[in-house]
């Protein structure tokens, strides 16, 4: 009788709970149709206004216009894809920032037609469209606006090419600024290449290297970094904070699935909350991603509910929820037999949830009073150790054994 009303109750909730999503999708759905269509707002008149500072003919104006709508579109179809699969810092949840970053970057190419061949600033454009987008992403826009500036300039293909490469380059620094602070060598770089790059390729046009094209390769030069060390940081800074509203969504103990896994098994919801403080706690010691490591920590079980195969199904489950992709992929190395943990945030869950399942093994068979945390700990650290479970986690020794200390003398349970 006991089950039968858990049963009627859990299935009521996930009711409750499927409508509730599709009432969400809906809004969601209205909201990423409406964002396309700004953006294609964006792109239409950017290019129109663009082609108008140009004074381009009516036929060639058509010819631009469709070229950019038919980018658009396939922008469109990878854009929804990277989404679904997330890949992206956002889900659905913020599509205005994207359409603010393409109206400023069409500002900049708007005023980058006053200057002259060669010294377009293509690599801000760079920078500000990675704090939107995954590298993939912002680096095929940044080359749409370099053949679109090239298009509607008349510029030679010796122009396309320096600002394909800037760009490239661009992109490539801002997706290694995301994570790294900028340097005196850094700095450099990004300086030296406005600089020296646009010279080159000038020379190679037949231009003779003058003076004259010092002032403007300073500048590009001097805004470029000047972008890179003061306002990309600020922008990126404001892009992490969002990714962390996901991970705390479903962290929440009110979270659909949360309850799900309270009403399946009250004892396999305080092991789960066992995993993740433990493995948010290690994340935080070695400075490793402890949002990340909770949530994986907290489902790293997810497919018992359903039966086995228990990975292929937690990983079901996860998708479905549209989890953060970092997060699946702890999910999908469960139990660290089969595959083994291929980051350090995989690892870290792994060790967690062993040590946890380990202590919680003892308990049930002698009591807390009759056995030794610290050794049992070590003992299966060491195992794992030396059958070489975390060797393409990217986990150092140093990092494992301040882990296996923290493991061994905390209270976990």
């Amino acid at each position: 009788m006991k089950n039968t009303k858990k049963s009627s109750i859990r299935q009521r909730q996930k009711q409750r709970g499927l409508k509730a999503e599709r009432a969400e999708e809906g809004r969601i759905s209205k909201r990423r149709l409406f964002a396309f269509i700004m953006i294609a707002a964006v792109f239409l008149t950017g290019t129109f206004l663009l082609c108008m500072r140009k004074n381009i003919l009516m036929d060639e104006m058509v010819a631009v216009l469709a070229v950019a709508v038919t980018f658009l579109l396939v922008f469109f179809l990878v854009l929804r894809n990277e989404r679904r699969k997330n890949r992206l810092s956002y889900n659905a949840t913020d599509y205005l920032k994207m359409v603010i970053v393409f109206i400023i970057c069409f500002v900049i190419v708007f005023f980058g037609t006053f200057f002259d061949d060669f010294f377009f600033p293509i690599m801000p454009i760079a920078f500000i469209l990675t704090v939107v987008m995954n590298g993939k992403l912002s680096l095929s826009m940044t080359i749409f606006f370099a053949a679109l500036f090239s298009l509607i300039s008349g510029s030679g293909l010796l122009v396309l090419l320096c600002y394909i490469l800037l760009g490239t380059m661009g992109a490539m620094m801002a997706d290694y600024l995301r994570d790294e602070k900028l340097t005196v060598f850094t700095g450099l770089i990004i300086f030296g290449s406005n600089a020296f790059v646009p010279c080159m390729f000038m020379y190679l046009s037949g231009r003779a290297l003058s003076y004259d094209m010092l002032p403007g390769a300073l500048a590009l030069s001097l805004v470029s970094v000047l972008f890179a060390w003061i306002l990309f940081p600020k922008l990126v800074e404001a892009d992490k904070r969002e990714p962390l509203s996901a991970y705390d969504i479903i962290l929440d103990d009110d979270y659909s699935l949360a309850q799900d896994i309270r009403l399946f098994s009250m004892e396999e919801y305080v092991h789960a909350s066992r995993v993740r403080r433990a493995a948010e706690n290690c994340a935080i010691i070695i400075r490793a991603k402890d949002r990340t490591a909770a949530c994986g920590g907290f489902y790293y079980r997810l497919g018992v509910m359903e039966g086995e195969p228990f990975m292929e199904n937690a990983v079901r489950i996860a998708e479905d929820h549209c989890f953060p992709h970092d997060v699946i992929r702890i999910l999908s190395e469960y139990p660290g037999e089969g595959r083994l943990p291929t980051t350090i945030e995989s690892a870290i869950v792994h060790m967690a949830s062993t040590c946890v399942t380990r202590l919680e093994e003892e308990i049930n068979a002698a009591g807390r009073s009759e056995w030794n945390q610290s050794m049992i700990i070590y003992q299966a650290m060491n195992e794992l150790s030396a059958n070489g479970t975390y060797d393409r986690s990217g986990m150092s020794i140093n990092q494992f054994l301040r882990i296996r200390d923290y493991l061994a003398k905390s209270d976990i349970l």
